[in-house]
């Protein structure tokens, strides 16, 4: 029997987790006889490097180039298109707005299956009771990336709770290892979304404190933001000149190459308030960066304190610079992190998480 035909349906193609998951798996997908994957992009949010990786997987990708919160029929209508050119099966939905879409597919067809996966904590909260029962009844599999999305979709009361723990391309980062012996000031990297939830202040406040005992360091903060317009980054590079130390504190936009950047850094740090998963703290572990990361959802289950990383409290700067200082006085420290986080992520290769991904498609589809 072959393959189900899945349509993996996503808003934008930002550099965050989710779009850089999606990439991933569909670049892995490449291995696996018998695949047949279709993507659609929604919106007109491209960055040019995701897409560029994306389109050399080699599946069919179409882009709407629809405003976002644009409801216009014709994009409905260019999906079902899509739906029957194909043949497809089941939608994958990969976040919130692509999932409200994805279930109105299935007034176009009702045979339709539709997957969701739950990338982020507090969801359900945000969900009235009308709004559950559809999910309910919308979605026949939901995809929960760790335990702390797992409870999101036992609070929504999902149809079908799978646990499928994101993974990462382990050669690609394992290429970014080095020994962890540095020269001059410690080299920290953030890399995520610029947004209050990744707590890049809460960072910037441990940064100051760090610098403020005497230790020579410096931070890199990577991730997705509208640039210097952004409020968010405002805000920050005006917090960064109120503590001194904006001339110790880079702000990167839009890169894709993380493996590059890790291979640059002698610690990472997610200074998360939320985080579903943490994809970012499991490519630097297996590019072999020590790690230190807040005691929240995701990271919290697969950061062990003083085993394979740091953990602290969530907006505790006084406590992540004080971890920050005893990575920085510690090399033997720095290098046993190191190595059993490396061994930790060999637990998160992107081939597992496809065939478990593969396996539910059928399932769904039979």
């Amino acid at each position: 029997m072959s393959a189900p035909v899945v349509l993996h349906l996503i808003s934008s193609l930002r550099v965050g987790g989710a779009e850089r998951m999606l990439v991933s798996l569909l670049a892995a997908a490449r291995r696996q006889p018998g695949s047949r994957y279709v993507v659609c992009i929604m919106n007109d949010e491209v960055d040019a490097g995701l897409l560029a990786e994306l389109e050399s997987c080699g599946w069919p990708c179409y882009r709407l180039g629809r405003p976002e919160g644009h409801v216009h029929p014709r994009y409905f209508a260019q999906m079902v298109s899509i739906l029957s050119r194909h043949r497809v099966d089941v939608v994958h939905a990969h976040n919130e707005g692509s999932r409200k879409w994805a279930m109105l597919l299935r007034l176009a067809r009702p045979t339709l299956k539709v997957v969701y996966t739950l990338h982020c904590q507090g969801l359900a909260d945000a969900y009235g009771p009308f709004a559950r029962r559809l999910y309910r009844v919308g979605v026949d599999a939901t995809v929960a990336i760790s335990d702390a999305t797992a409870q999101e979709g036992q609070t929504l009361r999902a149809r079908r709770l799978v646990q499928i723990a994101n993974g990462v391309d382990l050669d690609r980062f394992r290429g970014a290892r080095r020994e962890p012996a540095r020269r001059g000031p410690i080299r920290i990297l953030q890399v995520g979304r610029f947004h209050p939830e990744k707590g890049q202040d809460v960072l910037l406040r441990a940064l100051a404190r760090l610098r403020g005992e005497g230790v020579e360091a410096v931070a890199t903060f990577a991730g997705v933001a509208l640039g210097d317009a952004d409020p968010w980054v405002s805000e920050l590079r005006a917090l960064a000149t109120s503590l001194g130390v904006d001339e110790a504190v880079r702000f990167v936009f839009g890169r894709t190459d993380v493996e590059n950047m890790l291979a640059d850094a002698d610690v990472f740090v997610l200074p998360s308030r939320a985080e579903g998963f943490g994809l970012a703290l499991v490519e630097a572990m297996a590019a072999g960066v020590p790690v230190i990361a807040a005691a929240v959802g995701g990271p919290a289950r697969l950061v062990q304190d003083s085993v394979n990383g740091l953990l602290f409290p969530a907006e505790d700067h006084a406590a992540l610079a004080a971890a920050l200082g005893r990575l920085e006085a510690d090399p033997n420290l720095r290098r046993r992190l190191a190595a059993e986080g490396a061994a930790s992520a060999e637990c998160y290769g992107i081939e597992a998480t496809l065939r478990d991904h593969a396996r539910l498609y059928a399932d769904l589809a039979a």
